[in-house]
């Protein structure tokens, strides 16, 4: 699964509507249980854990990329 995928799975928005520009404040149900979601989902996906300092940052998805990048993982 992509990066995009997953944030579209765990929204419940179109695949299609989601992309590097999409952030935090534009997607319906991004709040914070939904962040908490998605971080548990991205950590079982592409098995790492995501420190909290780094979850924190993750607000769009070039952030998440660049984050999950950093713990090894191509996106």
């Amino acid at each position: 699964m992509t990066v995009e995928q997953i944030v579209a799975k765990v929204f419940g928005v179109a695949p299609e509507k989601v992309n590097d520009s999409s952030v935090r404040d534009k997607i319906e149900g991004w709040d914070s249980m939904g962040h908490l979601t998605l971080i548990i989902e991205l950590e079982k996906q592409f098995r790492v854990n995501i420190s909290i300092s780094d979850s924190l940052e993750m607000v769009s998805i070039r952030k998440i990329k660049e984050v999950l990048g950093s713990y090894g993982v191509e996106c």
